[in-house]
């Protein structure tokens, strides 16, 4: 789990998602925006239509906020939000959901640390970067 600090609050990602900065992957959409604190933050955005129960929806934050956890990136400071792509449910007693969840997420984390050590700037737009799907 990350420090309170570098999560974001709920208004801080209702103001930033309406920017578009994205990377694409099977399940989650991630923009990617900077910021002035120094360091990266980090939220998640689950709502009803993606899982009914808010236990599934803490657990697959509580996944992510581990995942970050794992794939630090102290080297610029970013707004990093994922959403969940359109139609996507997530069920934490399906062991595929969460495995391809976890996998999804380290993916788009890992994606995203090799942009920033290799651009200064994120793509603009979902085509830039896509996962295929298999």
């Amino acid at each position: 789990m990350i420090p309170k600090k570098e999560r974001l609050t709920e208004w801080e990602i209702k103001k930033w998602v309406r920017q578009k900065s994205a990377l694409v992957s099977s399940h989650f959409v991630a923009n990617v925006l900077p910021n002035r604190d120094g360091f990266c933050k980090y939220g998640i955005i689950f709502s009803r239509k993606h899982t009914k129960w808010s236990v599934n929806r803490n657990f697959f934050r509580r996944m992510f906020y581990n995942a970050v956890g794992e794939h630090r990136m102290p080297q610029k400071s970013y707004n990093i939000i994922l959403i969940p792509r359109k139609g996507k449910i997530f069920d934490r007693k399906n062991q595929r959901h969460v495995e391809e969840t976890a996998k999804d997420m380290g993916f788009l984390l890992g994606q995203i640390a090799h942009i920033q050590k290799s651009h200064t700037h994120f793509p603009s737009s979902p085509s830039s970067h896509h996962r295929k799907e298999s």
